[in-house]
């Protein structure tokens, strides 16, 4: 098994939830790109557990750069992060195999050779060196004038209809909780509370939004847009579905209604609609990309449930541990880290490395 994505931005992740330590390899960074080291903090505190919200189990996830910077810059070579794992319960978990979690199939598939404890390398506890990666692309990106932003569009049956602009996304930006819609956020926090008490958890989907990338991205068929920042985000384990502007919505419109039509304005070609989620045969059409991705409950739940345990002799299993009752709010960091890994290797691909670094 593998775990490396990219072409010219080569990602690879390496580590267990209850190993030493955790971390991730960039390769083909251009040299001489400054490292924001207080960026990447900011963005792990909006991963890490918030009190009654999240996980119980508290780590520092504090990011060691390794290799690849010199003098606070990139040098070239591959950029290797490490965040040491401090707050291990291991004694949590018993070789069953947990619904909803992986342990059945990697089970079969290594013939019983894997690392159990919190989900191994199968954990969401990678996505952490994920978030640290991200922030350096997110920087990149933001250095050429691209930004991803995100809100909430649902937790379990808690929707928000208030349409995005740019200003009302970016005031979200360190939001832990971002609804556009502010009334919103105390039902959210009371149903969280209510689910954590029935030890059950809960599902959501969030929309991520890319202002200003290029015009040309991506290609037809295998090498769409759509395609390849798909397997990036379905990368991520509470993830299970992932759609583009209007997505699943276009099966209850029709063409008139889901056409994106084209006026000059002020002497430039202009949309008037983005149903298309700014993405038009494979390719990037200069309209914000709009990405959904719905997010599973979280599977590691404590009620009653049957399943079977590595002898298959069934069992009633109620799950000890930490867990988070939602995954979506940490999750949303996660959602723009690996599309700015995403589209930062399709942009280089397009323009180059020295695209990194021109002004």
């Amino acid at each position: 098994m593998s775990s490396i994505i990219g072409n010219l931005i080569k990602v690879s992740l390496f580590g267990e939830s209850h190993g030493e330590l955790i971390g991730a390899t960039i390769n083909g960074l251009e040299a001489g790109l400054l490292i924001d080291e207080a960026f990447i903090e900011k963005q792990m505190s909006l991963r890490r557990a918030k009190d009654f919200l999240s996980t119980p189990r508290r780590e520092k996830d504090k990011v060691e750069i390794v290799s690849g910077v010199f003098n606070n810059r990139t040098t070239g070579a591959p950029l290797t992060v490490i965040i040491r794992n401090e707050n291990v319960n291991s004694e949590d978990y018993l070789k069953v195999f947990r619904p909803g979690n992986s342990e059945y199939p990697l089970f079969s598939k290594t013939n019983n050779n894997f690392d159990y404890r919190g989900g191994g390398h199968s954990s969401a506890r990678l996505t952490a060196p994920l978030v640290a990666l991200g922030a350096i692309a997110l920087n990149i990106l933001k250095s050429k004038g691209i930004f991803i932003y995100s809100h909430l569009n649902s937790v379990y049956n808690i929707e928000d209809k208030t349409a995005f602009s740019f200003d009302n996304l970016k005031r979200l930006e360190d939001d832990f909780i971002p609804v556009l819609d502010p009334s919103l956020k105390e039902k959210i926090v009371n149903l969280i509370q209510e689910t954590k008490e029935e030890k059950d958890s809960l599902g959501g989907e969030l929309q991520t939004v890319v202002f200003n990338a290029p015009i040309g991205l991506g290609s037809m068929y295998f090498a769409s847009l759509e395609s390849v920042i798909s397997a990036y985000l379905f990368s991520i384990p509470s993830i299970k579905g992932v759609s583009f502007g209007q997505g699943f919505g276009f099966a209850h419109l029709k063409g008139s209604q889901a056409n994106d039509q084209m006026v000059i304005k002020d002497g430039v070609p202009t949309f008037l609609s983005n149903n298309n989620g700014g993405i038009l045969g494979g390719v990037s059409n200069g309209e914000p990309l709009i990405i959904n991705t719905v997010f599973k409950p979280t599977s590691s739940i404590g009620k009653l449930q049957q399943t079977l345990d590595f002898d298959y002799q069934e069992i009633a299993l109620e799950l000890k541990g930490r867990h988070d009752p939602l995954t979506i709010l940490r999750g949303r960091v996660v959602v723009e880290s690996l599309t700015a890994l995403a589209l930062l290797d399709i942009i280089v691909q397009e323009k180059g490395r020295k695209w990194m670094s021109v002004s």
